[in-house]
């Protein structure tokens, strides 16, 4: 169809109407942004790693996975603590794809140990495998009234963070190598990961049934400096008030 001598077909009308090679593509790079990004997010949800926090269960004597003495921050000489402390072991742990649990101490419990273990101390310890229910001490268990064995002082004086393996949602995109992460340069080794035989493990199930009796006088007294430190700090964050009343009696 022609008027005054211009061509209106269906082509010509849209030469007239040109939509910019430089539109397409740049429309195109946002839905490719947009795909990868979803893509991303989907992915990071799928092959997260979540701990589960236990006061109730800790071993000693079996951290297969290794030790680290974890920095307040990157170049300090002085102990991590808190949540800090708690962020960079996990991270020490999310790099060991056979990591299935770690622990963090609590600084009063560094100097006890410092002493116990000539200078060879740790607050953080990864562990690669589940132990018999002998293995570990239940440091919430202890009744009121009663001295805590020094399994039990030790014991509270770390957290267990488990591995949720039900958080663990396997797919195509999820292997081993998904959940790994770099290590925390803030983590310094101070024990090697062992693997530990039958006849380790059953003596420090032995050890742990005996209470870790350990007959050093200025050990002892550290290490209950440090119990009742630590629990106190335990107290607090469950919100529970431990008083001490003195009762003058005339």
């Amino acid at each position: 169809m022609e008027r005054d001598g211009e061509d209106i077909s269906q082509g010509s009308f849209c030469n007239r109407t040109p939509v910019s090679r430089k539109s397409i593509n740049f429309v195109a790079l946002l839905l490719l942004v947009a795909l990868c990004a979803l893509e991303c997010t989907a992915q990071e949800t799928i092959c997260r790693r979540d701990y589960e926090k236990r006061e109730d269960k800790e071993s000693q004597g079996l951290e297969d996975g290794g030790c680290y003495m974890c920095s307040a921050y990157e170049g300090s000489k002085l102990p991590g603590y808190g949540d800090s402390l708690k962020q960079q072991c996990q991270q020490m742990c999310d790099s060991d794809p056979l990591c299935l649990s770690f622990s963090v101490a609590r600084t009063p419990v560094l100097a006890a140990n410092e002493y116990r273990y000539n200078n060879a101390i740790e607050n953080c310890c990864l562990y690669r495998r589940e132990y018999p229910a002998k293995a570990y001490v239940d440091a919430t268990k202890v009744q009121k009234g009663e001295l805590p064995n020094m399994c039990q002082q030790q014991a509270t004086c770390w957290t267990r963070y488990e591995l949720d393996t039900s958080a663990l949602v396997q797919n195509d995109n999820c292997d081993s190598s998904s959940y790994t992460k770099l290590p925390s340069n803030m983590c310094k080794q101070t024990w090697a990961p062992t693997e530990y035989d039958e006849e380790t493990i059953t003596d420090v199930m032995k050890t742990m049934e005996e209470g870790c009796r350990f007959e050093d006088k200025l050990f002892q007294q550290l290490l209950w400096q440090a119990y009742r430190q630590c629990k106190r700090e335990r107290d607090a964050e469950a919100g529970t008030v431990t008083m001490n009343v003195k009762v003058n009696v005339k």
